[in-house]
């Protein structure tokens, strides 16, 4: 394919939306988003694991592009677009400017797509179908950083709708002495929420107010993130050699499941995937079954979950399967770049519940269901 039809450039409208349709199995699909000597990777939703309200959660450096872009699965789709107040720039849309504490509405056919680039972090900003019509975002950066640092990478992922945030996650960074934390950020909704961050020594408790964000920077390997109102986390994992970032949401604990099917691409090299499983499961776990490189379970402090790495792993289909429910990530690096992305976005195979309804002053319960359309939008 020529990328040019359908790289989607500055803010605006375009009809570069694509739409995979399987009606015999299911599909897992993956998106490999780059630029210049850098990309980043996500797990693309089934269709019917998006929604119709958004938090966007998403890292940049003033002086780089920061940028989001939604594509409807439905012809019709209104979408209100609502800015934060603490939102530090503005941009020209149509001839109207919006700035902070503005809202816009667009109509976008199926497929079609609608990008805002910005010099400001984007976090924050509020989606809503209007008409219940289902839609799904990207967020990322064209190239940043999150450290001080000359370290850049195209960062991208898919974000979770309100309906699939949850209370409970654990994130697992590579135990690295040449750079003292990951970043970690967090999205609260309308109702703000409470959080309790345990794992690197002393428990972190912080309050976040609603449709603000808190920054965390993640100093040993393994955090157990708790909180009493669901929230959306997004990871920005650092390099071995360079410091390069990537950026991917993490899976709740609530969706682990049993089995994962789990591509890593070719041309990457220090490929590895964290797992994340509960305590009294873990021994049970044969890890050496998928990879002979691999680390012991290590506990969290004062939680009862554990994890462990599963390192050198080839590019191709890795097939993992357990009696209990786990989670994790991958996680690859080539000498200019690196990848990072969930290992599955959950109950897929499980009976799920049912969603609930989402207004703008508070957040509902999570939930997806199963269906045959995978879609996703790339930039």
């Amino acid at each position: 394919m020529n990328t040019a039809d359908f790289e989607i450039v500055g803010t605006g409208k375009t009809d570069k939306g694509i739409i995979i349709q399987s009606d015999s199995s299911e599909l897992i699909i993956t998106g490999l988003s780059s630029a210049y000597n850098s990309g980043d990777m996500f797990l693309v939703r089934d269709a019917t694991q998006i929604g119709t309200a958004y938090g966007v959660l998403t890292h940049c450096d003033k002086t780089y592009v920061c940028q989001f872009a939604v594509i409807s699965l439905e012809n019709d789709t209104i979408i209100v677009i609502t800015f934060p107040g603490y939102y530090s720039a503005s941009f020209t849309f149509e001839g109207i400017n919006y700035g902070p504490g503005d809202a816009m509405t667009i109509t976008l056919q199926e497929s079609q797509t609608f990008q805002i680039q910005s010099t400001s972090d984007l976090s924050g900003v509020k989606l809503l179908s209007t008409n219940k019509k289902r839609f799904s975002v990207l967020s990322g950066s064209a190239l940043t950083n999150v450290k001080p640092s000359f370290a850049r990478d195209h960062i991208a992922d898919i974000v979770p709708p309100i309906t699939a945030w949850e209370k409970e996650y654990i994130l697992v960074r590579r135990n690295l002495v040449e750079y003292l934390y990951d970043q970690v950020k967090l999205l609260a909704g309308g109702r703000g929420a409470n959080v309790s961050i345990i794992g690197c020594g002393y428990v972190v408790d912080q309050r976040i107010l609603g449709y603000q964000t808190y920054i965390y920077n993640m100093t040993c390997e393994r955090v157990h993130f708790i909180s009493d109102e669901a929230v959306l986390i997004a990871h920005f994992p650092l390099g071995v050699r360079h410091g390069d970032p990537a950026m991917f949401f993490p899976t709740p604990l609530h969706y682990h499941v049993r089995e994962y099917s789990v591509y890593i691409p070719p041309g990457f090299e220090n490929c590895a995937l964290a797992l994340v499983m509960e305590t009294i499961h873990s021994n049970s776990f044969n890890l050496s079954r998928i990879s002979s490189s691999h680390t012991l379970w290590t506990e969290i402090s004062q939680s009862k979950y554990s994890t462990a790495w599963l390192n050198n792993l080839n590019s191709g289909i890795v097939e993992i399967r357990h009696t209990s429910s786990f989670g994790g990530h991958l996680i690859c690096e080539m000498e200019w770049s690196m990848i990072a992305l969930t290992i599955g976005i959950g109950n897929l195979h499980e009976t799920l519940r049912k969603p609930q309804e989402y207004s703008t002053t508070t957040i509902a319960g999570s939930s997806t269901t199963r269906g045959n359309y995978i879609y996703f939008l790339t930039e």
